[in-house]
């Protein structure tokens, strides 16, 4: 009846979104973590010998937080070591990134950009030792940012493929 649209990966790194509320999560194009899976394939994997001559596929689970009463943070969190499914060899790391730090920014897509870019660099400085702050920024530098923000903003429902969205036979999007 209804499928999932969350799939943004390369064979060995995936990078998903999902929002709570998702409501209020930013509008950004599913191209935009395609864009990051690929320049991080291209600049860091390749260069710095990790993730692709792994057995594990890397999912990088990436929630979009609103502050409640359970949770105040203002600092991305990433949770202690990975779930592990066996069978499809697959590494789930996940992260909370606090809305407030995107809505922050005056422009949305570019907060998004920037607080996409502060999470990846937390989890591959934590993850391999060789990954270094100084080498992420120098990757971010390499950003094509034109093209980024070249990309619809707000996207369409059917373009931001967070978890959870579904689409029905008929083509309209629901999410939860």
């Amino acid at each position: 009846m209804s499928t999932s649209n969350a799939t943004v990966t390369s064979d060995k790194f995936g990078i998903y979104f999902t929002g709570i509320p998702r409501e209020k999560a930013p509008a950004v194009s599913y191209k935009l973590r395609t864009y990051y899976i690929d320049h991080l394939t291209e600049h860091l994997f390749k260069r710095a010998g990790i993730v692709l001559n792994q057995q594990w596929q890397i999912m990088l689970s990436i929630i979009f937080m609103e502050e409640g009463p359970h949770y105040t943070s203002s600092e991305i969190f990433l949770a202690k070591g990975a779930r592990t499914v066996s069978q499809e060899k697959a590494k789930i790391y996940e992260m909370i990134v606090p809305l407030k730090l995107v809505s922050a920014h005056d422009d949305i897509l570019e907060g998004t950009i920037h607080v996409l870019e502060q999470a990846l660099t937390v989890f591959f400085t934590h993850q391999y030792k060789k990954v270094t702050t100084p080498l992420m920024q120098a990757l971010w530098e390499k950003v094509d940012l034109p093209y980024l923000r070249s990309l619809p903003f707000p996207a369409p429902l059917a373009e931001q493929k967070y978890v959870g969205d579904l689409v029905r036979p008929d083509g309209s999007i629901e999410f939860y």
